[in-house]
């Protein structure tokens, strides 16, 4: 999940179960969230990143490093939706 926040340089991690990795950041209540429902519905693991305002107007390659991906192949954006009725 990308949002807009300053971001510190990558820290890559191991994507685990027993809390949300935040890339750049303390989880909030809203990784936190997400997270138990993902572990609810299987998910193995994730890793949530913030990101710089302008990171969608960089390339594909400056994303990937940017997120510590091994390739711009393993580049994925999610979009997150709750049904509030």
């Amino acid at each position: 999940i990308a949002t807009n926040s300053p971001t510190s340089p990558p820290q890559p991690q191991e994507a685990k179960t027993s809390g949300p990795i935040v890339q750049g950041g303390v989880p909030g209540a809203l990784e936190m969230r997400l997270h138990q429902e993902m572990v609810s519905k299987g998910l193995e693991g994730a890793r949530f990143a913030r990101v710089v305002g302008d990171y969608y107007n960089k390339s594909l390659e400056e994303r990937m490093s940017i997120l510590g991906a091994s390739s711009i192949h393993h580049l994925c954006k999610s979009i997150v939706l709750e049904n509030t009725q």
